[in-house]
């Protein structure tokens, strides 16, 4: 028998009433418990139609030359033409003691004549190097730099993802105490330690997307290609964390499933009278009892009335459950959906998984 996909929403247990309210409100919203993305924000692009730090720091970005917005990965994207486009950020960035970007990129190769590919920097050669995370010969790289003067420079470098043309990726570079982490589209694809626990500190340099000021005026180091969803932490990330960001999908905090729902039916019964329904489980681990509620489903799609039908205890082994619901009028159509209740008294809600059918 073939496992049901499951989204689930845990809650810690409340009256009925309050329950019926958040199990409506979150039916075809699914609502999962997330991790706090917001935490160490210091500052995060989305790149649409402007270059405004929507964080709490307020760390606008100016665009100067080739640079427009365009169709993005989510809404639109800052795109730099390669040859003069870049953008000049309010306030420097503080990287002395590393800093985590996550962004979604899509490289369009380089143009005649330009080196570096210059994603974001703080990186200029007469007064010192910072950082610098950039598309050199078609790969991902990201360096901090410990002392950089002149031609005498050394630092941390981490390296490499593939780059391919005109393909949007989500690249993470995630500095934790004693490493650098590459992670590009949600995979962890390299490692490596950090030789410096801080970082070079000078805050006359200024921070740039899509260029490095190499001396003065950058005339070929831009970056070509688009820029999406950029966002920069003064704190690690958590695999999750990074999962999250690339799938849009709420995965941190999720205790581990203590059910597993196999199977979920709800037919008219025998007799005509009412309404059967049935489901199976396996896999009861922390399940201490299963509710099973009702809604009625209205002409709009919408879901209203949501009645606590009964609860039925949990026996700890593969089960089928059942119950008939007679109190059910003809030609309703009715929803069946289902909630655990675990043994540390929280409450999971099944939202994938539904049973309908018509009362006669």
């Amino acid at each position: 028998m073939n496992t049901l996909k499951l989204k689930r929403v845990t809650f810690p247990l409340q009256s009925v009433v309050v329950r019926s309210i958040l199990f409506l409100g979150l039916i075809g919203n699914v609502v999962n418990a997330a991790a706090n993305l917001d935490q160490g924000l210091i500052a995060y692009y989305l790149f649409d139609g402007n270059a405004q730090d929507t964080s709490s720091s307020g760390n606008h970005g100016t665009a100067f030359g080739g640079v427009t917005y365009v169709a993005g990965k989510n809404g639109q994207a800052a795109h730099f033409d390669g040859k003069t486009g870049y953008i000049e950020l309010k306030n420097t960035l503080d990287g002395t003691q590393g800093l985590t970007f996550a962004f979604w990129v899509n490289n369009e190769g380089v143009i005649v004549g330009q080196n570096n590919g210059a994603i974001i920097s703080k990186y200029d050669w007469r007064i010192g190097r910072h950082f610098l995370i950039n598309t050199y010969d078609k790969k991902l790289w990201a360096h901090f730099y410990k002392t950089a003067n002149g031609n005498v420079y050394y630092g941390d470098t981490i390296c490499c993802a593939e780059l391919e043309i005109n393909q949007w990726h989500h690249a993470v570079i995630n500095v934790i105490k004693n490493d650098i982490q590459l992670y590009f589209d949600g995979v962890k694809v390299q490692q490596t330690s950090r030789e410096f626990s801080t970082y070079n500190p000078d805050s006359n340099v200024k921070t740039y997307f899509g260029n490095i000021f190499y001396g003065g005026e950058g005339d070929n180091n831009h970056f070509h290609g688009a820029l999406d969803e950029f966002r920069i932490y003064n704190r690690p990330l958590s695999d999750c964390e990074i999962e999250e960001l690339y799938s849009g999908n709420a995965v941190c905090n999720l205790p581990p499933l203590s059910a597993i729902l196999t199977s979920f039916n709800a037919e008219t019964n025998s007799a005509g009278n009412g309404i059967f329904v049935k489901w199976e489980t396996t896999e009861e681990r922390d399940s201490s009892f299963f509710r099973l509620w009702r809604f009625i489903k209205v002409s709009d799609g919408k879901y209203i009335n949501p009645t606590l039908l009964v609860e039925k205890l949990a026996s700890g082994n593969p089960t089928i459950y059942s119950y008939e619901d007679w109190s059910v009028e003809s030609g309703k159509i009715y929803t069946y959906r289902l909630s655990e209740v675990e043994v540390d008294g929280n409450e999971v809600f099944y939202l994938d998984d539904s049973a309908e059918a018509t009362a006669q």
